[in-house]
């Protein structure tokens, strides 16, 4: 029955803020994270640890894996998907007219889109790989994946600005 009262209690504690809310004329404030009013290309943005050995001669112990802590010399691949949200097509290279990585003090970063795999079933993705400098400062790496398509020039954006600090692109001692 205590139980029974908590539950019946939160409710109407609930709907009474909802109804004040609009009797006072306004919506609750939600976070509008978007750059603005309308998204032109939706992007998913991810890293993984790059499958061959870098470019300084780092080898990594777990191709492919997903990761977000890296370490000097290390290369990290960015991957991308990105479908326009105006007719929900996949963009494909045909689609795009540039797509890079823009890393603070480093020279972009080109993506290409292929096959990850060998399989039939094997995803596509757009990929580009950055070394990672041995003389890079130590921390989180404020980086931007960037789009603009063939037709009509619609853009697409990634920033890990809204992300937690654990899940942002970190440059670290070991990795």
């Amino acid at each position: 029955m205590k139980r029974f009262a908590a539950v019946l209690g939160g409710t109407v504690v609930a709907l009474a803020l909802v109804v004040a809310s609009a009797l006072a004329g306004g919506k609750a404030a939600v976070p509008n994270y978007l750059p603005g009013s309308h998204v032109d290309v939706a992007m998913y943005v991810d890293t993984i640890e790059s499958p061959t050995t870098s470019s300084l001669g780092y080898t990594t112990t777990r191709p492919g894996a997903q990761n977000n802590f890296v370490a000097p010399k290390q290369a990290v691949t960015f991957r991308m998907w990105a479908v326009d949200t105006g007719t929900g097509k996949v963009l494909t290279a045909n689609d795009v007219r540039q797509a890079y990585v823009k890393i603070p003090n480093q020279p972009n970063v080109l993506m290409t889109f292929a096959k990850q795999g060998t399989k039939a079933t094997s995803p596509w993705y757009w990929t580009g790989v950055w070394t990672v400098p041995a003389d890079y400062k130590l921390g989180r790496v404020d980086f931007a994946v960037l789009l603009r398509t063939k037709v009509g020039s619609k853009l697409g954006a990634f920033s890990q600005d809204t992300l937690a600090d654990t899940s942002r692109l970190t440059i670290t001692a070991t990795p």
